[in-house]
């Protein structure tokens, strides 16, 4: 259910999924160890999960690449204004599946262009 939440775009903490479930099992509240113990399980089961089915949670962001391209190549007046609209074009990448199918250098400079 916590993977589940966070796949489905309606993430909860650990915490309130622990608690709910136990709830819901057991119709009473989990004690702080029991808590604490059932914390660390899931959250060691989230790793071997996503490692299992090949998730790469190393995430490199085109928004380092944005500011320091247009810091090298733009007068200095000019490049708050252009930063800006090239994070709104990368913001808006990272809710269609753009980040999945072009690198983020990629992303960065289609970014920069229509920010132009």
């Amino acid at each position: 259910m916590f993977i589940a939440g966070k796949v489905e775009g309606s993430p909860r903490p650990a915490c309130d999924v622990l608690v709910f479930s136990y709830r819901v099992l057991f119709n009473i509240e989990p004690l702080r160890d029991v808590f604490e113990r059932l914390k660390v399980t899931v959250l060691t089961g989230e790793k071997l999960v996503l490692s299992t089915l090949g998730c790469d949670l190393d995430i490199e962001h085109p928004y380092p690449l944005v500011m320091d391209w247009i810091k090298k190549s733009v007068k200095a007046e000019d490049f708050r204004r252009l930063c800006q609209a090239a994070f709104n074009f990368v913001n808006n990448t990272l809710r269609t599946s753009l980040c999945l199918q072009f690198g983020p250098c990629q992303i960065a400079a289609a970014a920069i262009y229509l920010g132009l």
